[in-house]
């Protein structure tokens, strides 16, 4: 195959993921995987030709979307990226019929997760949610399928994950009124060549929430903003939690640490109400990622 790309359901097929010798579960989608090289030009030489070769090969990163159903060995891979550790992983991307006969076999070796981005949490939506997550490897295969993998089971099956289900706590701060987490993409490695990243700089926040309330908000803001930000102890800690479908089963929380505030804007939405909101900027030092137990 030369691109894995698929999505579930599509022409009776499914996809899945194997880490380590062991099936983690179903991916939403996949793609990536491939192998090119370079042209390396050289001359002209005596003949007036430009002689042509290639370079060295290079293994395209793998993006997978999964849901939060996955076995936990999976995100704890992601865990272990977040916190700086540089844990690399063989495994496969397998595609399968609509009776999970293995067909095919996209193998990675000696691979890093170098990027995790969190949709948007919006309070109006009604989508699934999905995580996205580059997989860079030092090499891939592709090898003909054998066996079956048995997916839908209790343990394997997708757990549905709605970006309106979500729960935001800043210490001190009123947050029942964001109605909105813009989304977040975690870098812990570089693609071209894959490496693991020496220093991870995670990624400002934005929020959405309704003006009514916030007087704590613009309290944090002028005194923080008036100090220079530069004290650690006018920071804050905070904790983003991600629930299913019933809006009360916990499935993941991201942790918040070294929180700063540097902006409030007030905007009016284009509602039939046209209510105030204010939009926060905020940027953070240190971002954790467990899934429920």
């Amino acid at each position: 195959m030369s691109a894995v790309r698929s999505h579930a359901g599509e022409a009776g097929g499914r996809w899945a993921l194997e880490v380590e010798g062991t099936i983690v579960g179903a991916v939403v989608s996949a793609e990536g995987g491939d192998i090119s090289a370079p042209v390396i030009r050289d001359g002209p030489t005596a003949d007036a030709f430009v002689h042509k070769r290639l370079g060295p090969p290079h293994f395209e990163s793998i993006t997978v979307q999964v849901g939060l159903g996955l076995a936990k060995s999976f995100y704890q891979w992601i865990a272990d990226a977040w916190a700086g550790k540089a844990l690399a992983h063989d495994g496969a991307v397998l595609s399968l019929d609509a009776t999970g006969r293995v067909l095919t076999r996209r193998q990675f070796k000696n691979a890093h997760i170098v990027s995790t981005a969190v949709p948007a949490l919006d309070g109006a939506s009604r989508s699934d949610a999905r995580l996205t997550v580059r997989i860079a490897p030092e090499r891939t295969d592709d090898v003909k399928g054998t066996g079956k993998v048995v997916l839908g089971t209790k343990a394997s099956a997708q757990k549905r994950w709605l970006p309106s289900n979500f729960r935001l706590e800043i210490e001190g701060l009123e947050t029942s009124r964001v109605r909105r987490v813009e989304a977040l993409t975690v870098a812990t490695g570089v693609l071209d060549p894959p490496t693991v990243s020496t220093t991870i700089d995670f990624p400002d926040m934005r929020l959405t929430m309704v003006e009514t309330g916030a007087a704590h908000w613009q309290a944090w803001l002028r005194d923080f903003v008036s100090k220079g930000g530069g004290a650690a102890a006018g920071t804050k800690h905070g904790t983003l939690t991600l629930f299913g479908s019933d809006a009360k089963t916990k499935l993941a929380a991201i942790g918040f640490d070294g929180l700063g505030l540097r902006r409030l804007e007030q905007v009016v939405s284009g509602s039939a109400t046209r209510r105030s909101e204010l939009v926060a900027d905020l940027f953070c030092e240190r971002m954790t990622f467990a899934v429920a137990p």
